[in-house]
């Protein structure tokens, strides 16, 4: 069991996924740079619902007597929650391509560069909602009766995807929805884009080969100088000499363990293909000979050192408790680009079988201490 799982489990959180789309601005989970390509996506859909709450905390922009959308429905203009123009919140129910079915105007004057919380509660076919300026003080601004039954939120833009998206910041670690009496934290992360056609059961990628049949984060990896942490669950490997993952763009980044088992890592093939990072000896060999039925593996590096080296710090286990552990120094950092997942560079080796099945719930990656791939498709 993964570290994250195990904190999850011990702190009792439940978290709600929203998948970053395309590239914003992050500080301390405060997301802002949205755009009509720009975004947070919610990564499931709540279905047959008759009550939710969902509280979303923002910093305004600059100018307030403009319509910008804060939240919304994804498929449809079921549901959209706005700044408009008259400098009040705005909540948009139901739309039939000309004008919103219902219609709810606040009561408050939102003041530029100004935090607010924001809470819209629906209770069987009716919609409240509700702002304050600390989180605990609330203003009722209103309600409306309108049924609704599916929504996908989306954040920081509305169903268009278009150029009404929010100008200000959202504070993710201060959202929430709750469904019932189950309260889900926000969380957001970069998923992951089909390569071909794999087969994925039950968020294991089944039999991926070389370059083909696999997937790919969505987003590209950029730590620079900064931190990270990737973990893969490998089931039942079976095949000695195996590609890991490849980062897409130019040459980048290759890791696999050869065919003499050593665990390489090739930094940036790209600037220099001659530093390459062996560790672990055989325990690829071991594990494969002793058929184990998983095998966590870790790369991990803190950046850059005094001696403006990186070290990088590779971790393996059969049970996710017993680790070997073995730190080699590189003159580079690891290349920027997406993550191609069961992947090699060489060209000659597409198609070819990599020899396990990865379980994507327990493969992440963290990016200076937060959790930003976790195996959920965006």
């Amino acid at each position: 069991m993964s570290m994250f799982y195990e904190l999850m489990m011990k702190n009792k959180t439940k978290i709600m996924y929203a998948t970053i789309k395309g590239s914003l601005t992050e500080n301390d989970d405060v997301f802002s740079g949205f755009s009509a390509s720009n975004y947070l996506q919610l990564q499931q859909s709540l279905s047959n619902i008759n009550n939710f709450e969902i509280q979303v905390k923002i910093r305004t922009a600059e100018g307030t007597t403009f319509y910008r959308c804060i939240f919304g429905s994804l498929e449809t203009r079921e549901l959209t929650l706005a700044q408009g123009s008259s400098s009040k919140l705005l909540l948009q129910l139901g739309n039939n391509g000309s004008s919103y079915a219902v219609e709810l105007t606040g009561t408050t004057n939102l003041q530029p560069l100004t935090d607010y919380y924001i809470r819209v509660i629906y209770n069987n076919g009716t919609f409240s909602l509700l702002l304050s300026s600390d989180g605990i003080n609330w203003n009722n601004e209103g309600s409306v009766t309108y049924t609704i039954s599916t929504v996908t939120f989306i954040f920081g833009n509305g169903w268009n995807l278009g150029t009404y998206y929010w100008r200000g910041s959202i504070d993710l670690p201060n959202s929430y929805i709750k469904l019932g009496a189950t309260k889900y934290n926000l969380q957001a992360v970069v998923g992951y884009t089909i390569v071909g056609s794999p087969t994925i059961i039950d968020e294991v990628l089944i039999n991926p080969t070389d370059k083909q049949n696999t997937i790919q984060t969505a987003e590209a990896l950029d730590v620079g100088n900064g931190s990270f942490e990737m973990q893969f669950c490998l089931l039942n490997p079976t095949v000695k000499g195996t590609p890991l993952f490849r980062i897409v763009g130019n040459n980048g980044s290759r890791c696999t363990f050869s065919a003499t088992n050593t665990f390489n890592l090739y930094p940036n093939y790209q600037t220099d293909s001659s530093v390459v990072l062996r560790a672990l000896g055989n325990f690829w060999s071991s594990a494969i000979n002793n058929s184990a039925q998983k095998v966590y593996l870790r790369i991990k590096c803190t950046g850059k050192d005094s001696n403006n080296e990186y070290p990088f710090i590779f971790s393996a286990s059969t049970d996710s408790m017993t680790w070997n552990t073995t730190t080699v120094i590189s003159s580079l950092p690891l290349a920027t680009g997406k993550i191609t997942y069961c992947s090699s560079y060489a060209s000659y080796q597409t198609g070819y079988v990599v020899g396990y099945d990865l379980d994507l719930k327990e493969t992440w990656i963290k990016k200076d201490g937060k959790l930003w791939f976790n195996g959920q498709q965006a």
